[in-house]
């Protein structure tokens, strides 16, 4: 009987002066960037998943800045140079906000900046304000332009008219029958008064409204006793 042949296991040795594989995860940030400017803005949630050196790169606001000015190009009421007012940030990230960021951002909630000196006055007048603004349940993100990015697309897919975006705004009035005969700017005042100049008749004195939200999610504003006026989106808004 042949006596059972003994079986070595193969080993090999690693070359001292052989390096190992590059790993994606070890690339550079200036690289990922150059890379991840070509990655779509519904691929960038896949790829911040990847690693933490990915999700860093992918939250960078070099990435971001550009592509709220490529969004916001033709919608009105964005500036592409400025965050958008209902952006929700993570408290690290608030507390990077320089004063110029929360000037913006409060000016635009309507609140006056000019009584502040202080940044802690700056960051609690932005979370005093966060109320006003749509996404209260939104979690907040890293990158102020990061999330001033998704904050302004989940806000571009309500149908319903916030009070902010009734007030910060100047309306036009016109007859429906004939648009062209009267048109007549209209501002509605955050203590519910409404001015109108030209006036389309006898200036009636002061006025009032009303937002209301009917239960089929639609918005309409009520003017005095006048019939209520249905808001409906429009592609640039």
């Amino acid at each position: 009987m042949a006596a059972p042949i003994a079986r070595r296991e193969a080993t090999t040795t690693a070359d001292p002066g052989e390096r190992a594989a590059p790993r994606w995860s070890d690339l550079p940030p200036e690289l990922l960037l150059l890379a991840f400017a070509g990655v779509s803005d519904e691929e960038m949630t896949s790829v911040s998943l990847a690693c933490r050196s990915w999700r860093s790169a992918a939250e960078a606001d070099e990435l971001w800045q550009p592509r709220c000015a490529r969004r916001w190009r033709d919608k009105y009421g964005v500036a592409p140079d400025r965050l958008f007012r209902a952006a929700r940030m993570r408290d690290d990230v608030v507390q990077s906000l320089s004063v110029r960021d929360m000037k913006q951002i409060l000016s635009a909630r309507h609140v006056d900046p000019s009584v502040f000196l202080e940044k802690a006055e700056y960051r609690a007048a932005l979370a005093r304000s966060e109320s006003t603004v749509r996404i209260p349940r939104f979690v907040p993100l890293a990158g102020k332009w990061r999330a001033s990015f998704v904050c302004s697309l989940l806000d571009s897919r309500s149908s319903a008219l916030t009070r902010m975006e009734l007030v910060e705004s100047t309306w036009h009035f016109m007859f429906k029958e004939n648009p062209l005969a009267f048109s007549s700017e209209v501002r509605f005042a955050a203590d519910g008064r409404l001015s109108m100049e030209p006036w389309p008749m006898n200036n009636p004195g002061s006025l009032t409204w009303v937002l209301q939200h009917p239960t089929q999610g639609e918005t309409s504003v009520r003017v005095h006793h006048f019939p209520a006026h249905v808001a409906t989106r429009l592609p640039d808004w």
